[in-house]
């Protein structure tokens, strides 16, 4: 594991760069190497999937104005609430911009199961399907951050029904 610079930029068009310079995201590199499929990225699924982050995090983070979210964002949003209290999950990192030779922003560190008889875990959240390469990328982060313990992780897909399934990842 590498020290994380001091500071990670990530632009509008998700690049990151620290100290102006451009470093390769995790997405970025699986899409070079031909493990990602974009046809199926649109600007529509990109709006959606930033959109439920936001909503998300604010969730998370007790500062949620359901107001505030599209209705439909809002199926997807209450899937990750239902995800959270179903699991006894409590969030330790979010939205957290890790680097070890290459960036990339984990979706969560978090604990599942309970504090006391959980299980630390990198969650990334998604909007789609599960793919192969999901459990790639949450390794790629996985690396990324100290080795407090082992870290399991899984992909936490949110439907538009309100409901979610969870994707855990071995290598």
């Amino acid at each position: 594991m590498v020290s994380a610079p001091v500071c990670i930029e990530l632009d509008a068009d998700h690049v990151y760069r620290i100290n102006g310079r451009v470093v390769p995201g995790v997405t970025q590199i699986l899409s070079e190497v031909g493990l990602i499929d974009g046809t199926w990225f649109t600007p529509e699924s990109r709006a959606r999937g930033s959109a439920v982050h936001t909503a998300c995090e604010y969730l998370d983070e007790g500062d949620l104005d359901w107001a505030s979210v599209a209705p439909e964002i809002v199926p997807y949003v209450k899937a990750w609430e239902r995800f959270c209290g179903d699991c006894d999950v409590t969030h330790h990192l979010s939205e957290h911009r890790v680097y070890n030779g290459y960036c990339g922003t984990v979706d969560r560190v978090s604990t599942v199961g309970g504090q006391a008889e959980g299980h630390k875990y990198v969650l990334d959240i998604k909007t789609g399907g599960p793919e192969d390469w999901h459990r790639l990328q949450t390794a790629a982060y996985a690396a990324c951050l100290p080795a407090e313990g082992v870290l399991h992780r899984a992909t936490v897909h949110l439907s538009n029904d309100g409901r979610y399934v969870i994707q855990k990842h071995k290598l």
